[in-house]
């Protein structure tokens, strides 16, 4: 079975956060389990939201093989769930959480923004579904969350969640949805089991997720990645040592900048001298300008992407790295660095 770590981290979420006794990742039902409600009546709940959003939101949230309810459910899995227990009366559910993870690196994409908030209203609709059906309950908290979203999107992403609100209230149901993405996937869900791995105690072998962050813990003091690592020697000559020596310049250039940017360091003129094609050429002997701020210039004019997906927050402004490096420029750019650390 594949494990994906957004599912490994929500596990440990649910069970230390959340409190849930029983948590299982890529639930599945069964066809052989009884179910709670009519099949009829799960297909007229389905009929009724088709039209419903197709009216709301002018688009199928399903393709039209998608005849009933049955397929839709049959379709998928719910990523990560977590059933809370009633401590004050034995074998009581107190609460049920459904979660699915989405992880993009380069920022949640289901193909257009129509298409993407399409299938984010099919996941909340089917997973809130299968709990009717296999669970009889008409509450339970439904979660969609994704760690990157381009923040030109979220808020139509985000308004997924209240529209399929209104129609299963509507239809009397009392489900919550959230939508978990950036700052509030990083409060909600990553900030606190970073806590529990820094802690050092409270989880197990299952948690693959929360054990890596204690291993990544216990190696922060052997990290390479604070400034000043890359360092000068005497006469302003790069110094040798294991990391400059082990890793490509592409690693070295990316490295580098994750520091800068996380302590600070790239000022508005640095950032604007990164952005001119001759600073660029003078200081790297690169033939591109080093930082861009418009994503639609990643490419060159053979369609070969120039600058690495993910962007850098700097100053409230998202940036993008060039990805063009070769071995010769590495010199070069571990002397600009040093400067820039000074």
């Amino acid at each position: 079975m594949k494990l994906e770590m957004g599912e490994s981290l929500v596990f440990s979420w649910l069970k230390h956060e959340k409190h849930c006794q029983v948590v299982q990742m890529n639930w599945k039902a069964s066809q052989e389990w009884d179910t709670f409600d009519a099949d009829k009546n799960l297909d007229k709940i389905y009929q009724a939201a088709k039209k419903y959003f197709k009216q709301e939101e002018d688009f199928y949230f399903v393709s039209k093989n998608v005849k009933n309810s049955d397929q839709l459910i049959k379709q998928g899995e719910v990523d990560t769930i977590g059933i809370e227990l009633d401590i004050e009366i034995p074998g009581k559910i107190k609460n049920i959480h459904a979660v699915d993870v989405a992880f993009h690196e380069a920022g949640l994409n289901y193909g257009n923004e129509e298409e993407t908030k399409a299938r984010i209203i099919k996941k909340y609709v089917r997973t809130a579904l299968s709990m009717y059906k296999y669970f009889g309950v008409k509450e339970a908290d439904i979660y969609f969350v994704t760690p990157n979203t381009r923040e030109k999107y979220r808020k139509t992403y985000a308004e997924a969640k209240d529209s399929v609100k209104i129609f299963f209230d509507e239809n009397g149901f009392n489900f919550s949805f959230h939508f978990y993405s950036n700052e509030d996937f990083y409060s909600s869900i990553f900030s606190p089991i970073e806590r529990l791995a820094a802690s050092k105690v409270g989880t197990d072998t299952s948690e693959l997720f929360a054990r890596s962050l204690t291993l990544v813990k216990l190696m922060e003091s052997e990290s390479n990645k604070e400034p000043g690592i890359i360092i000068k020697s005497e006469g302003d000559s790069t110094a040798s040592n294991h990391y400059l020596e082990e890793r490509k310049i592409g690693t070295i250039v990316r490295d580098g900048f994750d520091c800068l940017a996380k302590n600070d360091l790239l000022s508005k003129e640095i950032v604007n001298n990164l952005q001119q094609t001759e600073y660029s050429k003078d200081k790297f002997n690169s033939p591109y300008p080093v930082l861009i701020d418009d994503e639609d210039k990643r490419f060159d004019d053979k369609g070969r992407a120039r600058y690495y997906a993910t962007p850098y927050l700097i100053d409230g402004k998202e940036y993008f790295l060039c990805n063009h490096w070769i071995a010769t420029q590495k010199e070069n750019f571990i002397k600009w660095y040093n400067n820039v650390c000074k």
